[in-house]
């Protein structure tokens, strides 16, 4: 006959889990039944190894179990949640225990340029702020609370309205494709009751390099095309003053060496002006032509 023994050790609203042996045969793993609210919900074999057993002389430590409780218990409501010997249907030390999951109202509001936003309240408990995972195409590109005041939250009665949250859109995602964004509540793992969300974000703010500007190097942009506007002027009138001079020493017939030498030296000048003037104009070019893709 079989001696049992084990413990139901931990019960909530991801797992339940504890360890379960016969004491005369050591072997030999059992199975359990997991019934919640008097409801068969599974039947395990608990086989996991666990060290501690193995150090407190327990067999060869292989007689634990873990198993996720279903979605379908995950509703705000307390349930009671039995382990059972599944032959005898002895209750192992522990039971029964009892468990209240997050009851989450939510809504994915925006998924655009400016950023993936929306609000998430656990109503058994609407004063903690919900930890999120927000991921795209099934990856996960980052984690954060629902913690930003909405007063339209605070007047739908949705705890104290510090309920919201605004997740910064990743640059790669602004590429004209569809995507889907999954948000899920960090423990539990469940998904806000709007997602998946879909949203494609076209190429505002793309330049020919496929990189996204943002708004602060556009007006940086502006900046120099000003500082560059003012250098062409500058040199404009450089440029024209030397033309003046080189006039004058033609008019004067290049008679003397040294006359000669000044009309080399400032033809050269006047070239070098030429070719800084053309890499200002190209500067120039440039970046009109990339605030224009930014508009």
């Amino acid at each position: 006959m079989a001696k049992i023994i084990g413990f139901f050790e931990t019960c909530n609203e991801v797992f339940v889990s504890g360890w379960i042996a016969d004491e005369t045969n050591p072997d030999q793993y059992m199975d359990i039944d997991i019934v919640i609210d008097n409801e068969l919900v599974t039947n395990v074999t608990a086989n996991l190894f666990r060290q501690d057993l193995l150090d407190a002389n327990i067999g060869n430590g292989n007689y634990a179990f873990n198993v996720l409780i279903p979605k379908k218990f995950k509703d705000g409501i307390e349930h009671k949640v039995e382990v059972r010997e599944a032959i005898t249907g002895v209750l192992i030390p522990g039971n029964p225990k009892t468990f209240i999951s997050k009851k989450l109202q939510a809504s994915i509001d925006a998924c655009d340029e400016k950023g993936i936003v929306g609000w998430a309240v656990d109503m058994s408990k609407p004063h903690v702020p919900v930890k999120l995972e927000v991921l795209i195409d099934g990856a996960l590109v980052a984690k954060t609370v629902a913690n930003i005041f909405r007063k339209d939250l605070l007047d739908a009665k949705l705890g104290n309205g510090n309920c919201a949250f605004h997740v910064r859109m990743p640059d790669k995602f602004w590429d004209g494709i569809e995507h889907s964004v999954t948000i899920h509540e960090t423990v539990t793992k469940m998904a806000l009751p709007s997602s998946p969300k879909k949203f494609q974000i076209g190429h505002k703010f793309v330049a020919k390099t496929d990189n996204r500007i943002k708004l602060e190097e556009v007006e940086i942009l502006r900046r120099q095309l000003q500082e560059l506007k003012k250098e062409n002027e500058v040199l404009l009138l450089q440029l024209h003053k030397i033309q003046e001079e080189l006039e004058r020493y033609y008019l004067q017939e290049q008679k003397t060496d040294e006359l000669r030498f000044q009309v080399v030296t400032l033809t050269q000048e006047r070239d070098d002006l030429a070719e800084l003037l053309k890499k200002v104009k190209y500067q120039f070019e440039h970046i009109i032509a990339i605030l224009n893709i930014a508009k």
